[in-house]
């Protein structure tokens, strides 16, 4: 949600999956483990809710809804919620220096 000029192409789709973490397989859940752990998971939301919330016109509610639906939305919706400003082509200046990391 950074820029003040979001763009996406007419074939982007935009996905809200919910927050996860994986977990060792010798560890022993017991109710107040998974309680932690949900409660960690429902703070990451809430968290990215407000940041997307404050960015969009999508409310906390909204936003929490669509983590649980995992649903792919088009450009055309995220225009309407401010997700993104405008869908635009992709263009790239013919002389534009381009930059490829390694890790």
């Amino acid at each position: 949600m950074a820029g003040n000029t979001r763009l996406a192409c007419r074939g982007s789709t935009f996905m809200f999956h919910g927050v996860g973490f994986d977990s060792n397989p010798a560890e022993r859940l017991e109710e107040k483990n998974l309680r932690e752990k949900l409660d960690v998971v429902t703070a990451d939301h809430r968290r990215i809710a407000s940041v997307i919330a404050g960015r969009t016109s999508l409310t906390i509610n909204n936003c929490m809804s669509l983590f649980k639906q995992q649903s792919t939305r088009g450009a055309d919706w995220a225009v309407q919620k401010g997700i993104i400003g405008s869908i635009a082509d992709f263009t790239y200046p013919a002389n534009g220096n381009f930059y490829t990391f390694f890790g």
